[in-house]
């Protein structure tokens, strides 16, 4: 029978994991107590949190969650979990630019980003990525630009025929 502190962390681990949309494995083994909180401070955008977890326990609260599987990937050795339920690119970017300006030896395990495992590498390609906002404008003057030369070419047709139109009365109007 499980200890009723066993079964606590475990409810502490499912309620810090539920609801996420980015959690990562992250080996803290090796790393200074500096570097850790360090890693907490710049990790505090959009709620971001780091907790270091008891491997079977973690499992146990993703299985409850239906994510076993999923989060069960993280979970490969000594490992911390980062998890935000926030737009996931700001973190991603900022773990990443920490790691790279401090040279840190972070290990990452894997991703779990909107229920999908997540290799390391395309963390690094999703780190590269614009800001939503940004995004957001590249679409938008893309589908301004269409609009705009859909009007010009209306337009040039329009007025090649208004031309035409405009020589042919012309041309009445001399023979009248």
């Amino acid at each position: 029978m499980p200890a009723a502190k066993k079964i606590e962390q475990v409810q502490e681990l499912t309620e810090f994991l539920d609801g996420a949309s980015l959690i990562i494995g992250a080996g803290h083994s090796g790393l200074s107590v500096q570097e850790m909180e360090g890693l907490r401070g710049a990790l505090r955008i959009n709620d971001t949190r780091y907790r270091i977890v008891k491997n079977r326990l973690a499992l146990r609260a993703a299985e409850s969650l239906g994510q076993g599987d999923e989060i069960g990937s993280l979970l490969d050795g000594s490992v911390g979990l980062i998890v935000t339920r926030e737009d996931p690119i700001p973190v991603i970017q900022a773990l990443t630019t920490y790691v790279r300006t401090n040279r840190m030896q972070l290990r990452i395990t894997n991703a779990v980003l909107e229920n999908r495992v997540i290799a390391p590498q395309q963390l690094e390609r999703l780190a590269t990525l614009p800001s939503r906002e940004v995004l957001l404008a590249q679409v938008m003057g893309a589908m301004n630009g269409v609009s705009q030369r859909l009007v010009s070419v209306l337009h040039t047709h329009l007025s090649s025929i208004v031309n035409v139109l405009d020589q042919r009365r012309r041309q009445l109007e001399e023979r009248s």
